[in-house]
């Protein structure tokens, strides 16, 4: 469906809440994206415990390149980025998604406050 609507120049928000059997490869057509502004990858609700029954079988293979496209673009409209809860309680954290945490993190320090 993102592929045929060419979603890297025209989705703003992406929620994932309650898409909780997709792997991420069909996030691919975001990459590089300078409209999304807003990706949601917790899988829940807004107000729900962040804990699911079973592991998602979303991957940081298959999802942290896509995001990376993203970040790294120099006219990114991104403001809000929520990571699954399983890979932030991850031990050890995954070295891919914690590189992503900060590469996120710097391109929000360094734009300053929207």
């Amino acid at each position: 469906i993102l592929l045929h609507i060419d979603a890297a120049q025209k989705v703003k928000r992406l929620r994932l809440t309650n898409c909780i059997n997709i792997s991420g490869s069909g996030l691919a057509s975001l990459r590089h994206s300078i409209s999304i502004e807003q990706i949601d990858l917790s899988l829940v609700e807004a107000h729900r415990s962040p804990i699911l029954d079973s592991v998602p079988p979303l991957s940081c293979d298959k999802v942290v390149p896509i995001l990376e496209s993203i970040i790294s673009h120099e006219r990114n409209s991104l403001k809000h980025l929520q990571f699954p809860h399983v890979w932030r309680r991850k031990e050890p954290v995954d070295p891919r998604f914690f590189g992503s945490l900060q590469r996120y993190n710097e391109m929000m320090e360094n734009r300053g406050p929207i």
